[in-house]
């Protein structure tokens, strides 16, 4: 069976320094317990990039320490969402942050855990998800044959 290890306190502080929100005095609304958490209120929600059962996902801007922005993906669950999917959302989240930076995988940027909306705030990938990438990629191919 395979075991995940926690990073070592030296790597986990690398990984969180590397983080466009990390600031040396935390922001008052939000939970120093927790480098990735930021209040909704530094989000500003833009263009629906997609939907599905789960909740949906807009393009947004994130506020970060210094009054700089990034462009995210916010993914947000539904307002009447169940609570088994509520902690699978949470749940997802936990998994992303330990995850952290790795080039193959969107990172999570920081969440909005605390209160509604609740989201995840993932690195913005412009040209989509690799699914539909791959899908209108073999599309093409069939028709050029």
């Amino acid at each position: 069976m395979a075991t995940t290890r926690e990073p070592s306190q030296p790597a986990r502080q690398a990984q969180v320094e590397q983080s466009p929100l990390y600031s040396h005095k935390p922001h008052e609304e939000e939970n120093p317990l927790d480098a990735y958490e930021v209040c909704p209120s530094r989000v500003r929600l833009g263009a629906l990039i997609g939907s599905g059962a789960f909740g949906r996902v807009h393009a947004a801007e994130l506020l970060l320490p210094g009054g700089s922005e990034m462009v995210v993906a916010a993914k947000m669950l539904n307002e009447d969402a169940l609570p088994e999917e509520m902690s699978d959302f949470l749940r997802e989240i936990v998994m992303l942050k330990r995850v952290g930076t790795h080039k193959h995988v969107i990172r999570l940027v920081a969440c909005c855990t605390q209160r509604a909306p609740f989201m995840a705030l993932l690195e913005h990938a412009p040209r989509g998800d690799l699914h539909s990438l791959r899908t209108a990629r073999a599309r093409i191919e069939k028709y050029q044959k």
